[in-house]
């Protein structure tokens, strides 16, 4: 039997600044099965209301296809600890970010088929993307991000963490 430690994330999610939404999702989420126990609480930071759960790290994919299948949009998705790095809603809204989803088994032929055609025909969207080791890096707005998201687990694809960083990361390649 494979123990699974516990974690908590932090994930935004469209429309949780309306009361209704919340009430709604808490109740939605009163109902959801998981193997373990799904510990949750909204939050705001920034202004802006965020879902924070408590969950086993190999559930969350099956939260994240849950919330996909009754039409919620998550925009970013990240461990609690690092939740400074969010960036708010308002600065994400209109422009153009990279965004970057840590995708379980990214670096399988079968799994990167997978994801190379949900994004070519799931969408009516031009997407600019890349792909490295358990790294899709996408280019666009926050919407086209959430849709992605949302169709990417809808299409049972393990994401861990989907969010804007705040600075690119530096890749150092060494040519010999």
């Amino acid at each position: 039997m494979l123990i699974d430690k516990l974690e908590s994330y932090t994930i935004h999610i469209a429309e949780l600044n309306r009361r209704k939404n919340r009430t709604q999702l808490s109740r939605l989420l009163q109902h959801v099965n998981l193997p373990s126990s799904l510990k949750y609480e909204f939050t705001k930071v920034q202004k802006t209301y965020l879902l924070r759960v408590h969950i086993q790290k190999l559930a969350l994919p099956y939260l994240l296809s849950f919330l996909g299948f009754h039409y919620y949009t998550v925009y970013q998705v990240i461990r609690t600890k690092f939740e400074h790095e969010l960036i708010p809603f308002d600065q994400l809204a209109l422009t153009e970010r990279r965004f970057e989803f840590y995708i379980d088994g990214l670096t399988d032929p079968f799994i990167k088929d997978k994801v190379i055609e949900v994004l070519h025909h799931g969408t009516k969207l031009q997407l600019k993307y890349t792909v490295r080791k358990n790294i899709l890096t996408l280019t666009c707005t926050l919407e086209e991000a959430g849709t992605t998201l949302s169709l990417l687990s809808r299409h049972h694809i393990d994401i861990y963490q989907a969010y804007a960083p705040l600075q690119p990361h530096a890749h150092i390649i060494r040519i010999s």
